[in-house]
């Protein structure tokens, strides 16, 4: 089955006409069901999935054009290397993305992002997260949160996060991570 759908996307104001952009499409197969009324998914034994664990943007504090970390930063990320440590059966990898803010060119803000990221790398080694399975990602300026150079935007910008890989236990990971949330 199919059918042919379309919906007024804008209109346009030009003086003395008036447009409207129109997105004309078909749909294909089986009716759509409402997303959230959709069960969640059952894995079976030996499936892994991806799960992003988004370090609180105040529990990490990297300086303008530093990888260095304060004390308090170094201290939390030895707690969630420990967590991390915790449930090693439930992940086989972790990815942790280092970025910086909008100054600097691409080549300075992607080495600094590298930086940035091993740092973390080694605060959690600290608290006993397996080195072996950690890769550092350099994102460099790429994916900011605000695209702006304002002192708060920039703040935010300079962070890092953590991609679990290969995650055959959600619960176990997300019930390690979670306790950490400021």
């Amino acid at each position: 089955d199919f059918r042919i759908v379309g919906k007024p996307m804008t209109d346009i104001s030009v003086p003395n006409h008036r447009h409207f952009l129109f997105m004309l499409g078909v749909e294909f197969g089986l009716p759509i069901r409402n997303p959230a009324a959709a069960p969640a998914p059952v894995l079976d034994a030996g499936t892994s999935v991806q799960v992003s664990y988004e370090l609180p943007l105040d529990a990490i504090h990297f300086e303008k054009n530093s990888a260095r970390l304060d004390q308090a930063s170094k201290d939390y990320l030895k707690t969630l290397g420990a967590a991390v440590q915790s449930v090693s059966g439930a992940w086989e990898s972790l990815r942790i993305i280092g970025h910086t803010d909008l100054y600097g060119d691409d080549s300075y803000n992607k080495a600094l992002s590298l930086r940035r990221a091993e740092a973390v790398i080694h605060a959690m080694r600290d608290g006993g997260a397996p080195m072996d399975r950690m890769i550092e990602v350099a994102e460099g300026e790429s994916k900011p949160i605000e695209a702006s150079f304002a002192k708060e935007a920039s703040r935010k910008n300079r962070r890092a996060e953590l991609i679990f890989l290969g995650v055959s236990d959600i619960k176990a990971v997300s019930e390690a991570t979670s306790k950490l949330k400021k």
